[in-house]
């Protein structure tokens, strides 16, 4: 019989950047925060821009969080690409962005925005 195992690297053998998870501990963090939340009768959206995993925001959805936050554009193509609809981009919508949010919008993502002025709000009624 031929082992099929492979090798794991070492630390210093990884490239980066690399995520190293414990399920275990990721699933019980997720459940509890989830417990927490719905016991102060709050809808949890989790910031996603930690773990950029499409994964990780599965199983934090799994448990009960209602959509997820995001920190670039870039991250809310990626969950939407993969499934997850409502998503709110926590940073002040700049000018330049304006259009790449309404692409996103056009695609069918639940994309909600957070302006800083009355003027960024005018340039997107």
């Amino acid at each position: 019989m031929t082992s099929h195992a492979i090798e794991r690297p070492s630390l210093g053998e990884l490239e980066t950047p690399a995520l190293l998870l414990d399920r275990a501990r990721m699933q019980s963090n997720i459940e509890r925060m989830q417990r927490h939340v719905s016991a102060l009768g709050c809808a949890f959206r989790p910031h996603v821009k930690t773990s950029k995993s499409v994964p990780v925001v599965r199983a934090q959805l799994a448990a009960g969080a209602q959509a997820i936050t995001v920190s670039t554009l870039k991250e809310a193509e990626q969950f939407f690409d993969a499934g997850i609809r409502d998503i709110l981009y926590a940073v002040a919508l700049a000018p330049n962005k304006i259009a790449h949010a309404f692409a996103l919008r056009a695609r069918g993502c639940d994309l909600a925005v957070i302006v800083d002025s009355m003027p960024a709000a005018a340039a997107i009624v």
